[in-house]
Order: structure tokens, then sequence, then C-alpha cells
């Protein structure tokens, strides 16, 4: 009998701590479209991905690039703001390419951030891929949203995300020979002194 009664203990134990973690999550809209139009980017795109300088400067970002999503619970601040090569802030929860037929434009789908429960969080987008022969990187200003889908709710929209612009990445050779040059004139300095 005290046997039963525990293992029943358990099992209620059990399947309340499942139910519980299983909606211990938020949903959000992964994708940079204009979400108030049900279109898309046809008829009206909202924040594109562009590429500024190098060989497709001026042009919106092809599919071989990858953008990854970005999440901080709470209200914060991009250290990096300004520098494209800053890292993203907080944790990867989702890459997605760009669509093949909407350059600039990440493929949508669903971003489930774990340990969400309520209040706010912000986001950020980092964007990077190569074309014509250059790599590319750069990321968003953050977004900070009040709250975010939990539970059975359908997911909202990275709504009031701005465009943003990704920059050559400089090749390792050039970084290369910076530093040989910046020894060889160390040397030098030493050997005159």
């Amino acid at each position: 009998m005290k046997r039963t009664l525990v293992a029943s203990i358990l099992g209620i134990v059990a399947s309340v701590a499942t139910t519980v973690s299983s909606y211990g999550q938020g949903q959000v809209w992964f994708d940079n479209y204009n979400n108030a139009n049900v279109n898309g980017p046809a008829s009206g795109a909202s924040s594109p991905i562009s590429a500024a300088g190098g060989p497709i400067n001026g042009t919106r970002i092809p599919s071989s690039f990858t953008v990854d999503l970005y999440y901080v619970l709470g209200t914060a601040s991009d250290p990096g703001a300004g520098n494209p090569f800053a890292p993203g802030i907080g944790t990867l929860i989702l890459s997605r390419s760009i669509g093949a037929s909407t350059p600039g434009y990440v493929s949508p789908a669903i971003a489930t951030i774990p340990n969400y429960v309520s209040g706010s969080i912000t986001f950020e987008l980092v964007a990077h891929g190569t074309a014509g022969g250059q790599g590319y990187l750069g990321h968003s200003a953050v977004l900070t949203l009040s709250s975010i889908s939990t539970g059975t709710s359908l997911p909202g929209f990275l709504d009031q995300l701005q465009s943003f612009n990704v920059v050559p990445v400089p090749e390792p050779a050039t970084f290369t020979l910076a530093g040989l040059g910046s020894a060889a004139l160390l040397i030098f300095r030493r050997r005159r002194a």
C-alpha cells in the first residue's frame, strides 16, 4: 500500500514537472519582414540587410549568408554597438539562411527561448557570409521587447527591428602583414637605440 502511494505521488510530481518545464519557454518569429503585412517582403519590407563595401556594395545580402539570432533575458545594451566585428550579445538561439528568392531577408522560423517565463527580452541579429570572394560581417542594433509569447500562444514578431549593413572582413593575410610590419619596426627601433 505504501509503495503504491509513493509511486503515485512520484508519478504526479513527474507529470507536474514535465508540464511546468514544457511551458517554461517563450517563442518569437525569427525574420526581418514587415510583420504588419502578411504578404511579407514583396509588398513592404521593413528591415533588409545590405552590404556596405566590397564587391556587393549597396546590394542586399544573398542566400550564401547566414543570420544568427542572439538573446538576453531582460533589458540589455550592446557593448559592441558601432563595431560590426563585435560578437553578438548573450546566447545564440537560432541560425537561418537568407532566402534564395528574397535577398536581404531571413528565411522565417520560430525561435524557442528556453527558460523564458515573462518580462523583457533583448534580441540581436548577426549576419555573416561570403560573396564575390569577400567575407562580410555585421550586426543589428539591439531590440528589446517587453514580453514574448509563452505556452500555447502564437509567437510574436521581431517588430521594430532596424535595417543594418554588413561590411567586408579584412583577410587574415592583411592582419599577418600588419603584424609582421609592426614587429619589424619594433626590432629596427631597438637596434637603433
